[in-house]
């Protein structure tokens, strides 16, 4: 995490993407599943830039996911946290 910025009614600490990648990393384990980033510009045109692989299967479960979004769902992003640009 780097600063708290504070400003007319908001208050927010950002963290860096790498963080927030771990830490939704960690909760997709619990559950079976790895976050993954495609390695080609094939599998970002069908997965999109965050999709989810069967840890068992190694087969892919969910595409086109925001980062944002997957760390709020897991519950691993707390309201007053925003990801770093």
């Amino acid at each position: 995490m780097t600063e708290m910025v504070f400003g007319p009614a908001r208050i927010h600490s950002e963290v860096t993407t790498a963080a927030v990648e771990a830490r939704v990393r960690r909760a997709l384990a619990r559950e079976g599943e790895v976050l993954r980033k495609p390695r080609s510009d094939r599998e970002r045109r069908e997965l999109g830039d965050y999709f989810t692989v069967n840890a068992h299967t190694r087969f892919p479960e969910r595409g086109w996911l925001n980062l944002d979004e997957l760390a709020r769902e897991c519950g691993v992003l707390r309201p007053f946290e925003v990801i770093e640009e």
